[in-house]
């Protein structure tokens, strides 16, 4: 289930530091980029997921469009990314079309192409199939979709151009990407023309597509290569896909793999995990998301643990205000002199007792030091700024050696 971007921005962004909206932007460019590529490898086997992929994507660029709002309001200055800048340029472009022509076949079922030519307002179709030179049968001066969507203007075109992102095609597409080779199948080219001296713009693939290549597709009235049919399957292996998560356990520096069974579970999320030998309930930070059969994956499934479920409201509200106290400041004493003073300690498991190397003097000379106090404190009520304290080097074992 997703939230509405109102929602999202109440549990998600809403009285965020700068810091946290830029991450968390990062994390939603990070989401949709998996669900593209998850979209459009052809060799994934589909499974039934609510929501499916289409509307999780959908949902989650008005996640970003919120994220992206709520950082300019934050006083923060955005810098687009270059495939935001080609979208964007794309879209600019879009009232100076003057042509469009669509290729798609292959060397078996001949080729079909197809030309929209732009002017004063409206549009002309045309179509012709290859090699026998047949007039495809489309209507000249609109099209009309399955769904009863009416394209009468050169207007309503662009508006479908929009809705579909098309900016943010790639300029090829190849299976390669996800390492296998095709020979022979469909190829196609899509291209745009434009007055005012702009660049054209294309893109194409062979065996491989965007997407949303059917809802292009749909424009021209072609039979999508991406649609998946039906066949019996009775007699092929049974065949799995798992949900890869690495996730960072609070508090730690390190990341770990598990298991998600919660099929819409995004980077950046916070989820609950079983952690070591005794299995304590910990918090986590999802950081990447990867589907992997057991073959790929990247830690044996048999014994790769299992995330045990996405953080509830109220175990958010605990862990917010544990992070505040986000600091682990030490009162360390230098060895063979009393004169203390405190440190940070990054390391996870410090102890009142504790033999550590700290930076020490002006110089900031590595000596021993026995750690005499250990409080967890947020910067705000810091003995020291945290920008300004120096940090515990590391922590020694019993048996180390001095000198």
């Amino acid at each position: 289930m997703m939230i509405s971007p109102e929602e999202y921005y109440e549990s998600e962004l809403k009285d965020s530091t700068q810091r946290e909206l830029l991450s968390r932007i990062l994390q939603l460019q990070e989401r949709m980029i998996y669900l593209k590529n998850y979209m459009e490898n052809p060799y994934h086997k589909r499974e039934l997921v609510h929501p499916d992929e289409a509307t999780q994507l959908a949902m989650t660029r008005e996640y970003l469009a919120a994220a992206k709002k709520a950082y300019a309001d934050a006083g923060g200055q955005y810098r687009e990314g270059m495939s935001e800048y080609l979208a964007a340029k794309f879209l600019e472009k879009l009232p100076d079309l003057e042509k469009i022509t669509f290729y798609i076949g292959g060397f078996f079922g001949g080729r079909s192409i197809y030309e929209i030519e732009i002017a004063d307002g409206g549009f002309r179709l045309t179509g012709m199939h290859y090699p026998e030179e047949q007039p495809l049968p489309v209507d000249n001066r609109e099209i009309i979709l399955e769904d009863g969507t009416e394209i009468r203007t050169a207007e309503d075109l662009f508006d479908y151009f929009r809705e579909m992102h098309m900016g943010e095609w790639l300029p090829d597409y190849d299976p390669e990407r996800f390492g296998y080779s095709v020979c022979d199948g469909t190829q196609w080219e899509l291209k745009f023309e434009y007055g005012k001296g702009h660049n054209p713009w294309e893109s194409g693939g062979s065996n491989s597509y965007p997407w949303n290549f059917a809802d292009l597709c749909r424009l021209f009235g072609e039979l999508d290569p991406t649609a998946v049919f039906e066949e019996d399957e009775e007699d092929e292996p049974e065949y799995q896909e798992y949900l890869y998560c690495l996730v960072t356990p609070e508090d730690m520096n390190r990341s770990f793999h598990y298991i998600s069974e919660i099929t819409d579970i995004a980077p950046g999320e916070t989820v609950v995990i079983p952690y070591g030998a005794e299995n304590k309930e910990l918090f986590g930070t999802v950081v990447s998301i990867e589907v992997c059969d057991e073959w790929s994956a990247p830690f044996p499934v048999e014994k790769t643990k299992k995330i045990l479920r996405r953080a509830t409201d109220e175990e958010l509200r605990r862990l917010r205000e544990r992070e505040q106290e986000k600091y682990t400041y030490c009162w360390v004493e230098p060895e063979g002199n009393d004169k203390g003073n405190y440190y940070i300690s990054e390391l996870e498991d410090i102890r009142k007792g504790d033999m550590v190397m700290i930076p020490y003097g002006y110089d900031n000379r590595e000596v021993f030091g026995k750690v005499v106090s250990v409080r967890r404190t947020s910067e705000k009520n810091a003995p020291y700024p945290p920008e300004s304290t120096k940090r515990i080097l590391r922590k020694l074992v019993p048996d180390q050696n001095r000198g």
